[in-house]
């Protein structure tokens, strides 16, 4: 099974391997990758980088509050915006930060590579703009990558648009 360790670059700056992303598909990396040879060609050879330039992603700011005590809050100024995950992922600390409770303990989640990992699940209120609502946020660990699933992203009522790579309103809700 590959792990967040199994990322690597050789002498080269290239990618060898594959580097996984917590509830998202694998991304291929090495000499045929979309990404290969990043450093040859001018551009500094990051895996965020990498990732946001083939596959179009992008992040947002967010702010989360306990759902119990909206006084503690605080802000996250980069979460990638990713609708092949169910769930946001914020980091551990964070969340502690702020006071939210393991509400759910040892949830399983199979990553793309079929790899089974357990994590906590509690509740926020997380904002972005002027949009708001209350979502399960997994406790994620070191190596976990801070991700606003899709979910929340309907909670909040905003969709892609991947054009423009931004969050925009989803429009009126349907009742039926």
């Amino acid at each position: 099974m590959k792990s967040t360790t199994d990322y690597t670059e050789n002498t080269e700056g290239e990618a060898t391997g594959f580097f996984p992303f917590p509830c998202v598909p694998w991304f291929p990396a090495g000499p045929n990758a979309p990404t290969a040879n990043l450093a040859q060609r001018g551009l500094p050879w990051r895996r965020d980088r990498a990732m946001m330039r083939c596959m179009g992603t992008f992040h947002v700011g967010c702010k989360l509050e306990n759902h119990a005590d909206r006084n503690q809050a605080v802000s996250v100024s980069r979460v990638l915006v990713y609708t092949g995950s169910e769930y946001t992922w914020i980091p551990s600390k964070t969340l502690e930060k702020i006071g939210v409770r393991r509400e759910k303990k040892d949830l399983m989640f199979t990553m793309a590579n079929g790899q089974t990992i357990t994590r906590s699940v509690g509740f926020a209120i997380l904002r972005v703009d002027k949009h708001f609502t209350i979502d399960e946020v997994v406790f994620g660990e070191p190596g976990d990558m801070t991700l606003l699933g899709a979910r929340t992203l309907e909670g909040l009522s905003l969709v892609v648009a991947p054009r423009k790579n931004k969050l925009v309103a989803a429009g009126p809700l349907p009742v039926a």
